[in-house]
Order: structure tokens, then C-alpha cells, then sequence
């Protein structure tokens, strides 16, 4: 939502009234700052028009606020005045405009396991056929996080398999998709030769390739620098570093590094030191602004000192835990003031789902958002200002519990 007039975004005199966001959600919260100083010396009346239902003008420890939960669509139009009590004179008035929209459709992208639940993902992608198609294990993330990224780019579905063998379901979609090329993404360890040659005797003989590498960081490198299937071409000189040993932040970056034209590069978090191969890599995709994902319990300080001697820009995004990373990282790419069509839910403790649908969400440029059984306040007041018309769900009711359904948002 935004304001009109004197309540519009921006630098405010102190007793300048501010507008909520132009938009808002219908069943999502609001909350927003009414005057900017959070002075007590200051009362704010609406001295014409209405706010939303389910909205009011309160006191709060942070100042005056706009709160509240939209209990009706519609548009609004009313006037905010904020009058100083201490001395009282004529009240400075701001015009706003909100439009609260109807609450989202939900729906939900799963399978009976995380196998199929992949291969549903993959037919939203691509419901016909498609060139490439990434395959990762279904077993383990490290490898599935470098692929998110890259396959989202190139806009390619990326489908499980266990460590032996290609699933039923996988197999089904292959059929439908018929892919020329398909990357094994992951060493021998991860995907046996027995998966390699499943796929390769498919009746229209794709083209089998394996990144691999002698661990995670090995095939992270190994999968952004390749020419063929790696990193598209891009004139972007932004690379996200996450830890690859933990799934949250990587995948939270996914989006946004495909949104934007880069990847993610998984890292030693641990490390006090860059490490050499991953230098070179940085330098042959010409990166000069390095953005990394996570605390310091998932890059530590040591390595971003470090990587700050070595490069002209070094930024972290961070946060309290992994929903408000994924929070702050999708908001640095999807403003407030942009409204979209659609947003992903995805499990912030489950990674099969969310990894293979952040492909989904990449490919569509659409903000995925971690989330536990309920969804963070945080997150919903992002949520119900980009006002989306769908809501995707990544995965069954183990995954995200059926209370999510009514995107129920957490008590405290």
C-alpha cells in the first residue's frame, strides 16, 4: 500500500502523517507506522472516509500505527490527520488510497512422496516437452541447491531419483517432457552409474551428462562454470554465497539469484579463508559484488573479512532464523510496492519440496517464502502487501499442515 499527497513514501517532516501501503490483503495483517517519530504528544483521527474494516488507528510501543486484519475488499479512500495535543493548531492532513484485495486462492503443487512431488512441479514447468531437464538425488540437498538456481535460469525442470534408480513417477513425466539432454547433477556417490544408465536406455535416447565433483562445493563450482547446462550467460556482476550445509539460505536465495540473472555458489561457511577454487570460479564469471546469505553461524565472520579484502562489494543478509532470511532476501527483490500474481509457501524444514519448487517459483519470477506450521506475522504483513491473487503451497499436509491452507498466521 502507499500514500497520496503529503502521506506519500519518502523523507517526512516529524509531525507528517504516513499512509499505509497501497495495498493490502484481504484476512492478511497490516500494520504500519502513522507518524514516524512515535511522539506522545500526537493523536491521529481519520477526518474523512473510512479505513478498511478490521483496521483502526492505534497507540503502540512503536509510535501510532494503521493495525489490524482487512475484514473486506474494496477501495478506500480517506484522509489521516495527526494533531499535536501538547499545542493544538490545525492538523496535518494526508490523503490515502489503499485497495484491499480479495484474500488469494490457495493451492497446492504434491505427491504422494517427495519423487512425485517433484515430477508435479516439473509438469507445472513444463507440460510439454522440454530440451533439459536436471536430475538430483532425492536423498540428500547439497546437490538439488546448486541445481535450483541454475535449472530455474535456463527455466528446466528439475526432477528426484534415489541413489540406484529413476522413480516411476519420474519416469512418467520424462515420458511426457522427452528431454534431448539430461544433467546428473551429483558425483557417483550421490547417483549411481545404475541411474545414469536407466535414464540413457529411455526410448528416445537423451543425452546423459553428469556434473560431478569429489564433494558439494566440488559440484557447485562444477555446475555454475559449465557452458553448456551451468550459469546462462549473464551481464550481472552479483554472485550469492551460501553455506552448503544447510538448505534454508541457499534455497532462499535460489529465487532471487534466477530473478536476477546469477546463481548461488555453496561454501565452506566454516572456512577463515576463500578458498582457491572457488576464487577462480568467481573470476571466470567476472563477479565483483558478492552477496552472502545467512548469519555467521552460516558464513562466518573470519570468511566474510576475508572475501571484503578481495572484492569491491561484500553485503550480507541475515537474520534471527531462516524465515527471516528468506523474508529479507525476497523483499530486496520483490518491493513492497510491486504487487504479484503469485507466491510459493515452501516448508523452511523440509527440503525436497521447496527445493524443486523453487525451480517453479524462479522460472515464474515469483517470490517463494519460507514458512513453519503457521506463517511468521513478519512474513504474512509482506505477504498481504504483495497482494497476490494465487498462493502456492510446495508440498503435502506432512510437509505444510492443512492449517496453512487458510494461511493461518502465527500467534506470537
Amino acid at each position: 500500500m502507499g500514500g497520496a499527497g503529503s502521506g506519500a513514501a519518502g523523507a517526512v517532516e516529524e509531525t507528517e502523517p504516513l499512509c499505509p501501503y497501497r495495498l493490502a490483503t484481504e484476512g492478511l495483517p497490516v500494520q504500519q507506522l502513522v507518524e514516524a517519530t512515535g511522539a506522545e504528544g500526537f493523536e491521529a483521527t481519520i477526518s474523512a472516509g473510512a479505513l478498511p474494516p478490521g483496521v483502526e488507528v492505534t497507540r503502540t510501543a512503536r509510535g501510532l500505527e494503521f493495525i489490524g486484519v482487512p475484514t473486506g475488499a474494496g477501495a478506500f479512500d480517506f484522509v489521516v490527520a495527526l494533531v499535536r495535543t501538547a499545542a493544538p493548531g490545525p492538523p496535518v492532513e494526508a490523503r490515502c488510497l489503499v485497495d484491499v484485495v480479495p484474500r488469494p486462492t490457495v493451492n497446492r503443487l504434491a505427491g504422494v512422496d517427495r519423487y512425485e512431488g517433484s515430477a508435479r512441479v516439473a509438469h507445472a514447468l513444463s507440460p510439454g516437452p522440454t530440451p533439459l531437464v536436471y536430475i538430483a538425488s532425492g536423498e540428500g540437498f547439497a546437490d538439488a541447491l546448486s541445481a535450483t538456481a541454475v535449472a530455474a535460469a535456463r527455466r528446466a525442470p528439475l526432477l528426484l531419483a534415489t541413489s540406484t534408480s529413476v522413480p516411476a513417477s519420474v519416469l512418467a513425466e520424462l515420458d511426457t517432457q522427452r528431454p534431448s539432454t539430461i544433467v546428473l547433477v551429483g558425483g557417483e556417490n550421490t547417483l549411481h552409474t545404475t541411474v545414469a544408465a536407466q535414464l540413457a536406455a529411455l526410448p528416445w535416447h537423451p543425452d546423459v551428462r553428469r556434473i560431478g565433483g569429489s564433494d558439494r562445493f566440488a559440484v557447485s563450482r562444477a555446475l555454475l562454470s559449465d557452458s553448456t547446462v551451468g550459469l546462462p550467460p549473464s551481464t550481472s556482476p552479483r554472485l550469492y554465497l551460501a553455506s552448503g550445509t544447510v538448505f534454508a539460505d541457499a534455497l532462499s536465495a535460489s529465487v532471487p539469484a534466477a530473478t536476477q540473472g546469477t546463481g548461488v555458489l555453496l561454501v565452506d561457511g566454516a572456512a577463515s579463508r576463500t578458498d582457491p577454487d572457488d576464487l577462480r570460479v568467481l573470476d571466470a564469471l567476472g563477479t565483483t559484488e558478492l552477496w552472502l546469505v545467512g548469519g555467521p553461524a552460516s558464513i562466518g565472520d573470519a570468511l566474510q573479512d576475508d572475501l571484503s579484502h578481495r572484492f569491491a562489494i561484500v553485503k550480507r543478509t541475515g537474520g534471527v532464523d531462516r524465515y527471516a532470511v528468506s523474508r529479507r532476501i525476497t523483499l530486496q527483490t520483490f518491493p513492497r510496492t510491486t504487487p504479484k500474481p503469485e507466491v510459493f509457501l515452501a516448508a523452511g524444514a523440509m527440503f525436497p519440496d521447496a527445493l524443486t519448487g523453487g525451480v517453479l517459483a524462479g522460472s515464474h519470477r515469483s517470490p517463494l517464502l519460507l514458512v513453519n506450521d503457521c506463517i511468521d506475522r513478519d512474513v504474512a504483513l509482506y505477504l498481504g502487501a504483495l497482494a497476490p491473487a494465487e498462493v502456492t503451497l510446495l508440498g503435502g499436509p506432512l510437509t505444510l499442515p492443512e492449517s496453512l491452507d487458510e494461511l493461518t498466521v502465527c500467534r506470537s
